[in-house]
């Protein structure tokens, strides 16, 4: 019975995290978006919305769906056959995009089953993989708009490289960890959190050789995501093109990352929506009636990955 109280609670505390930001961020996020169409005028929202292609929604769906079995594959491989990677995906999936700078996607660290520096240095590389792959596709991307002169994106470039290669060589260095960590007194938490980082850098310097891998898959989930934006828009006769999409959706992630604007509060689709609007002339009830059908697909498909992933999550026992 001790054995199961633990998890029991651990459930109710990852249960209350979970109702905690879903009770602040969804209706904030609902109240930003009707916000805008009342703003924009619901007549024009709904139009777009009614004259919109279902084909070409669907296929964005399609590709939305492939690029999340992508992601599950990564995790899998990542993590290997016997670490409920589906569960934990599913689960830090879901959590990070409601939570202020995303770190929900830790959440799976609250279960003292799954509480080990390998799931959490894996995490954490994911995290990082993800923002090089968004960095890389939204700089090229860049490079096609007229956002910046010539020597501006030269040195965007240049200090986006040095950064990405800088951050993922620097979470392997658990050797300069351990030699602050061994400076620090044995017990006080400021030991603790440096022995924790330095067994979470060892971890990810073991997944190392899969880093090439895991970049690669995380790319090609990552153009995913950016063709089916592509299909939304054309479904609402808005031609915009995969290179304006990729600087958009990168500017969008880099606004959601910032802890007070997240998704939910819609001003990391406020700035999407102007560069489309800047860049392609995208009218501003396109852009909102595009929100709405990207958060349709969005339900949709959580839904049905959570229905499918029911069995993988209770293996994981969360």
């Amino acid at each position: 019975m001790a054995a199961v109280e633990p998890l029991a609670t651990e459930r109710r505390e990852g249960g209350l995290m979970r109702s905690k930001w879903a009770r602040i961020l969804m209706p904030l996020g609902v109240g930003v978006y009707f916000l805008a169409v009342w703003y924009f005028g619901w007549d024009k929202v709904r139009a777009a919305l009614l004259g919109a292609d279902m084909r070409l929604v669907a296929a964005a769906g399609a590709v939305s769906v492939a690029a999340n079995c992508a992601r599950i594959l990564k995790w899998r491989l990542a993590l290997g056959a016997e670490a409920h990677a589906v569960g934990l995906f599913f689960l830090s999936r879901a959590t990070g995009v409601w939570s202020p700078g995303r770190v929900g996607e830790f959440l799976p660290l609250l279960w003292r089953r799954h509480r080990s520096a390998r799931v959490g240095g894996w995490i954490l590389l994911d995290r990082v993989l993800e923002i090089v792959a968004s960095l890389a596709l939204g700089v090229v991307g860049l490079g096609f708009t007229s956002f910046v002169t010539t020597p501006i994106y030269i040195a965007t470039v240049v200090a986006t490289a040095v950064a990405c290669a800088g951050a993922l060589i620097g979470l392997t260095q658990h050797g300069w960890m351990a030699a602050i960590a061994r400076r620090l007194a044995a017990g006080t938490r400021r030991r603790l959190v440096a022995d924790t980082l330095t067994q979470t850098s060892a971890e990810i310097r073991v997944m190392w050789r899969l880093t090439p891998a895991l970049l690669g898959v995380t790319l090609a989930a990552k153009a995913g995501d950016v063709f089916a934006v592509v299909l939304i828009f054309r479904a609402l006769g808005a031609g915009v093109g995969f290179m304006l999409t990729a600087a958009s959706k990168c500017a969008l992630a880099i606004v959601s990352f910032v802890p007070i604007t997240p998704v939910a509060t819609g001003v990391p689709h406020a700035v999407q929506g102007w560069m489309m609007n800047a860049e392609a002339g995208v009218a501003p009830e396109a852009v909102v009636a595009s929100v709405g059908i990207e958060a349709a697909l969005m339900l949709i498909i959580f839904t049905a990955s959570v229905a499918i992933a029911s069995r993988a999550i209770g293996r994981a026992a969360l």
